[in-house]
């Protein structure tokens, strides 16, 4: 579920983007309240990679990239945290 607030949008389009992991179409989303389309799929995730177009000086494999936070999921499939 997308909760979005003050006219945000998230743009879901990009070809390595998380949507199929949440259960969203390559699409971008602006209505306030909206659900995924298909089932959540993140039991195979080992690792996710956050980036955000709005920053620069960051690197990943000694490419520019813009990554604000890196992480490996720590619980198992049905924990609630991560």
């Amino acid at each position: 579920m997308l909760i979005l607030e003050n006219n945000y949008h998230v743009d879901f389009r990009p070809e390595h983007s998380i949507c199929s992991l949440l259960g969203f179409n390559h699409a971008v989303y602006t209505s306030n309240y909206q659900q995924s389309e298909n089932p959540v799929n993140i039991l195979d995730v080992n690792s996710i990679l956050v980036n955000i177009d709005i920053i620069s000086g960051s690197y990943l494999n000694g490419q520019q990239n813009p990554t604000i936070y890196s992480f490996f999921p720590a619980g198992r499939p049905g924990d609630l945290t991560v």
